[in-house]
């Protein structure tokens, strides 16, 4: 009895820790997809006009947001103006992965684009 209780709990302690093997390895695909989301939205705006307007939009930001979702189970939120635009995503661990028009990438606290840029924090 004493050496099932001690498999049981040893099985636990295994199991929770590959869950945040898992979810790091997602929040680790998702934030390589947003990565290639800002080079799409720049070969984007140099295809339009020097315009973001339609990036969120754009069949190949469309196709890594999707992958961005696949991963972490949240859908990005996409925000564009002619001259900025901004992709945020909850992480599966803590916090929020952003990336805009300014060439940031990177994690934040708050969800929140304004005028499609990331949070300052």
């Amino acid at each position: 009895m004493v050496v099932l209780a001690i498999i049981g709990i040893l099985a636990s302690i295994t199991t929770v820790g590959l869950q945040g093997v898992r979810n790091n390895t997602k929040d680790k695909s998702a934030t390589a997809s947003m990565q290639g989301i800002l080079i799409e939205a720049t070969l984007h705006k140099s295809k339009n006009n020097n315009s973001y307007a339609t990036v969120c939009a754009n069949a190949e930001v469309v196709k890594l947001r999707t992958a961005v979702q696949n991963a972490v189970g949240t859908a990005p939120t996409c925000a564009a103006t002619a001259t900025t635009f901004g992709v945020i995503v909850k992480l599966r661990g803590t916090g929020y992965y952003c990336v805009d028009s300014k060439r940031f990438m990177g994690q934040r606290t708050t969800a929140t684009l304004a005028s499609g840029v990331c949070p300052a924090s």
